[in-house]
């Protein structure tokens, strides 16, 4: 497990060339090396780097010196955390120190002689006191959190056979330092630390919508020549008694249709997101209008040709009917005198519908249209809503 999409992060505190002596593991040095090249070790700084006197008069580097030559002359082995012990018996002097003047403090304003505190006050009064130190000591700035201390952590790469100090975060302020950009990664960038979900916008094919677009243009060009036709020619005897109106209704309802068609293709790549919800409310609209005022002006031809060849048939039951009740001489005379009636004639009796009526027809759907989209706006407008899914 290691490579450009691995990265190592361990603790600082092994001795040094400690892969040498790794004896529980089959690979050989070289194969380490090769694994531990660029991992990171994490550390706490034993000594701080600025060289100022701290509380003890000393500096880190006088303090080093010192602490060097006692252990010359007394023969034993260093630890690491020598000057964190050092600053921690600074820590409980001073806490001490703190918690007797305000435990005299305490004594002097209470009225009572035989003064006591519990062990409970006594602790408390401890972790408020250790709470408020501050002060520069051999290991950096000394400050508590939480009854833990604030310090500073070193990074350390194994590069080329050796560590290397690559950057240092500062607890207290909350400062993470990179050493000039020191770190080193066995990739081209840092290995990924989890799974990156890249949203990726799905769009309308713009060929495809071109292509459609293109047949929707056709069309309604194909559906004004007819519009222009039926109106040019609106008094001619067929076209008069095809309801012209009726079918200027119907092609101008088509031409609506049609126009919905660019507006349902265009999406987040064409329109902003929030000319997108109005673009939403719009389409709609203008494909249901549309569609209502076609179907509504053929249903109201079909209506009246249907009325019309019911009342025909009406008036032929009539004449069935009258050749029963009269003799067949007045009968067939009668039939004679309905068959020659004017042709102006028979066509006013067939017009009883007239357009008007048929118009009155489609503006009752349209009104009924109207209002449900009314109300649907109101209550429970169209809103843009955003669904992530895998890529096919």
């Amino acid at each position: 497990m290691f490579g450009s999409k691995y990265q190592w992060i361990i603790p600082g505190w092994y001795q040094g060339n400690w892969w040498e002596q790794a004896n529980t593991t089959n690979c050989t040095t070289k194969k380490l090396l090769t694994a531990m090249e660029g991992y990171i070790s994490v550390d706490f700084e034993p000594l701080s780097a600025r060289q100022i006197k701290g509380i003890s008069g000393r500096t880190p580097k006088e303090y080093e010196r010192e602490y060097s030559r006692e252990l010359q002359q007394k023969g034993v082995e260093a630890s690491k955390f020598h000057g964190f012990a050092y600053d921690g018996i600074w820590v409980i002097a001073k806490t001490f120190t703190r918690v007797m003047e305000l435990l005299r403090i305490k004594q002097r304003q209470n009225s009572y002689h035989n003064f006591t505190v519990d062990d409970r006050e006594v602790g408390k009064l401890v972790l408020d006191v250790m709470n408020e130190t501050n002060f520069f000591g051999v290991t950096g700035q000394v400050m508590f959190r939480n009854g833990e201390r604030m310090g500073t952590i070193k990074f350390n790469q194994f590069q080329d056979g050796q560590e290397v100090k690559v950057g240092e975060y500062n607890a207290i302020a909350d400062v993470l330092d990179l050493i000039n950009n020191s770190i080193r990664f066995q990739g081209v960038e840092p290995p990924k630390d989890r799974t990156f979900v890249r949203l990726q916008r799905r769009h309308i094919n713009v060929p495809l919508y071109s292509i459609l677009s293109t047949i929707t243009i056709l069309g309604m060009f194909m559906a004004g020549a007819f519009l222009f036709f039926n109106i040019k020619n609106r008094n001619h005897r067929l076209i008069k008694m095809s309801s012209p109106y009726m079918n200027n209704l119907i092609i101008l309802g088509g031409l609506l249709s049609y126009a919905s068609i660019f507006l349902f293709g265009l999406d987040g790549g064409f329109v902003s997101d929030k000319e997108f919800e109005t673009l939403c409310t719009v389409r709609t609209w203008i494909l249901i209008v549309g569609y209502t005022t076609a179907f509504g002006a053929m249903f109201a031809k079909t209506w009246r040709v249907h009325a019309i060849f019911k009342n025909v048939k009406m008036k032929k039951k009539v004449l069935a009917t009258m050749g029963i009740l009269f003799s067949p001489h007045t009968a067939k005379h009668l039939r004679t005198l309905s068959l020659q009636r004017a042709p102006a004639q028979r066509h006013a009796e067939a017009q009883i519908i007239k357009d008007q009526k048929l118009l009155i027809i489609v503006g009752g759907m349209l009104l009924i249209d109207l209002c449900i989209l009314i109300c649907w706006q109101i209550v429970d407008p169209l809103k843009r809503t955003v669904e992530e899914y895998s890529l096919e």
